[in-house]
């Protein structure tokens, strides 16, 4: 655990981001836990995520994702815009045994101005080291953006 406590602060903490705004909240499903986007310029952001999963092999779960985002693509009841995203990335879970796999997450997102978004994302995960499978994520979230 401190591991991980030291990867954070020194993401954190590097420049090579330079996030314009950082957002951070909870997501349910599978896994849940507590998310974080860092955004680093207007179309590309990365997120990571500390949950459980509630499946059979529960267990803590670490993901993060380098993302795409595709603005005002889809409309609900043509005045709220929806964006869509997608990108790929690593998940390291612990459980029954030490897993490590790739994600493709996609998602959509609703905004509310500048202050937080609402989003909904599924994300296969293919586990190669440790355990090989097949996995899926499927989540709903929020996110409370610090400017």
């Amino acid at each position: 655990m401190n591991f991980l406590l030291l990867i954070v602060l020194i993401v954190l903490n590097t420049n090579c981001f330079s996030a314009e705004k950082i957002g951070v909240g909870p997501m349910v499903g599978n896994p849940t836990g507590v998310n974080a986007k860092l955004w680093n310029n207007s179309e590309t952001a990365i997120d990571m995520a500390i949950a459980f999963n509630l499946d059979d092999s529960s267990g803590l779960s670490l993901h993060s994702d380098y993302l795409f985002h595709w603005f005002d693509s889809l409309y609900f009841k043509e005045t709220h815009p929806l964006d869509i995203y997608s990108g790929f990335g690593g998940r390291l879970k612990f459980g029954d045994s030490i897993n490590f796999g790739a994600r493709v997450p996609v998602g959509v997102v609703y905004r509310q101005k500048d202050t937080s978004d609402f989003f909904v994302e599924t994300a296969p995960v293919l586990d190669f080291i440790g355990r090989s499978g097949v996995d899926l994520h499927l989540v709903i979230g929020a996110r409370y953006y610090f400017q």
